[in-house]
């Protein structure tokens, strides 16, 4: 039997993310939005997820606009995240959120996944990648970061609408995962664009009068932050975060596999979380992966698999993934694959 689980709770970086800082234009905006738009041409839970939101302590510790932990110290902006450099070489449309003029666009940074502090330093003051900024009047600006290079389709002083292609998800930039950083500055303050909190005074206050928010339907099915199923599946060896990161999900096994195994990706997992993982084979035998303690902090990732170290049968297998918190489930996800 195969139990195996792995976890980071992402890389601490020295300096706080940056925005980019553009070159303005003028324009004559003079009325803000009513609602923002979906800032990804996505479907939330299914090929796209959120990640982290912005952290509303102004301060020592982290708080999402939940006061749950999707955040990290200094964040100012929602990160929409795909699974996998796959994902980004398929192409995902950036959109516009609402009317306005386009103030500032880069492109031509490259594509890259940051690992270490070295990786970081090399992008030190463009953070943001390629990136797009519009202003949208009432003093409401948004920006947009980690865009794929080469496909910035928009230029400052572009007058753009609700919904029009600024140009695809990347990982330009400061990202450690391919996705979207989208923004929301209200006279030069961020605001998250869920809630309509002010980013710097706490998870319970109110939202700021009259902010736009996120399209009701879209926020909805991004969620709160909480802990998400990025991806699962079956395999002939034991995946790795990296190789999910960069090729996404492996193949199913087959007559020549050495093994056969359940695996689960997760995100936005809290300390204390446990995860199940349950892998049954065609005769109706399991094999079960409980960790055996709770988790000893929160997890932005986290990758658990188990199985048997045996050739595979031909047959349908089902795979059951659970997430126990105060030991009661909190989600579960039933699939069921087919080996040949």
């Amino acid at each position: 039997m195969v139990m195996k689980m792995f976890g980071f709770p992402g890389i601490a970086f020295a300096t706080a993310f940056m925005l980019i800082r553009l070159p303005m234009v003028a324009t004559a905006m003079d009325q803000s939005p009513a609602r923002l738009q979906p800032p990804v041409a996505c479907i939330p839970g299914e090929n796209c997820f959120l990640q982290q939101m912005a952290d509303m302590t102004g301060g020592p510790g982290v708080s999402d606009p939940f006061c749950g932990s999707a955040s990290y110290d200094g964040h100012s902006g929602l990160d929409i995240r795909l699974r996998s450099m796959a994902d980004v070489s398929r192409g995902v449309e950036v959109l516009a959120m609402a009317d306005g003029v386009v103030v500032g666009a880069r492109d031509g940074e490259s594509d890259r996944l940051v690992r270490n502090q070295a990786d970081a330093e090399a992008v030190s003051g463009r953070e943001c990648g390629n990136g797009v900024v519009i202003a949208h009047g009432g003093g409401i600006v948004t920006q947009y970061c980690h865009l794929r290079k080469g496909s910035i389709k928009v230029k400052g002083g572009q007058r753009v609408s609700a919904g029009v292609i600024l140009g695809e998800v990347g990982s330009s930039g400061l990202a450690q995962f391919p996705h979207l950083h989208a923004e929301m500055r209200i006279n030069d303050k961020p605001v998250d664009i869920i809630t309509g909190k002010a980013a710097d005074g706490g998870c319970e206050q109110p939202a700021v009068p009259g902010t736009p928010l996120l399209a009701s339907e879209f926020a909805s099915a991004l969620g709160d932050g909480d802990a998400v199923l990025l991806d699962s599946g079956m395999a002939g060896s034991p995946p790795s975060q990296q190789q999910l990161l960069e090729r996404g999900a492996p193949p199913l096994p087959n007559a020549s596999s050495p093994a056969v195994l359940g695996w689960a990706w997760l995100a936005n997992l809290r300390k204390g979380d446990r995860i199940t993982v349950l892998l049954t084979w065609p005769d109706g035998r399991t094999t079960a992966l409980q960790s055996s303690k709770p988790l000893d902090n929160n997890k932005a990732d986290y990758l658990a698999f188990a199985g048997r170290k045996r050739i595979p049968v031909p047959g349908d297998y089902r795979l059951e993934i659970a997430i126990i918190r105060e030991g009661k489930a909190l989600r579960t996800w039933r699939s069921s694959y087919t080996v040949e």
